[in-house]
């Protein structure tokens, strides 16, 4: 029961920021806004990916682990879609700024795995 809540939510999450994002990209030139508009366009590309990838995890985890062990996998699953978003989404904002290079992204890729193994390595101390 409780993951289909999360994934109902989640769904919802998408939905909403979907179309958020429509209005955004065919209404509105995000090159024309202020930084406020700057910062909520890039904002609900995070939402919009935090969402979209957990709510991918945790079907891939039921599929393959069981409802049981899912459940559990929860946490870690909503932990690793903000991960990957915030990685995308740095990529973005760099390639917005025209910063992206092949080395800023691997220490983006670096960053977001010491932080996932400073993750882990904490979960299993509190073990």
């Amino acid at each position: 029961m409780r993951l289909s809540v999360t994934q109902i939510f989640l769904s919802l999450v998408v939905i909403a920021t979907l179309a958020f994002l429509g209005v955004f990209i065919f209404a509105v030139d995000p090159e024309t806004l202020n930084p406020l508009g700057q910062v909520s366009f890039f904002g609900l590309w995070f939402l919009l990916l935090t969402s979209g990838i957990s709510l991918i995890l945790i079907g891939l985890a039921r599929r393959f682990l069981g409802e049981g062990r899912a459940s559990g996998y929860q946490g870690s699953a909503l932990r690793q879609g903000v991960l990957l978003a915030c990685l995308l989404l740095l990529l973005m904002v760099a390639q917005y700024f025209r910063l992206l290079t092949w080395w800023v992204a691997l220490l983006a890729v670096a960053l977001l795995l010491l932080v996932e193994l400073t993750c882990r390595r904490l979960q299993s101390l509190k073990r």
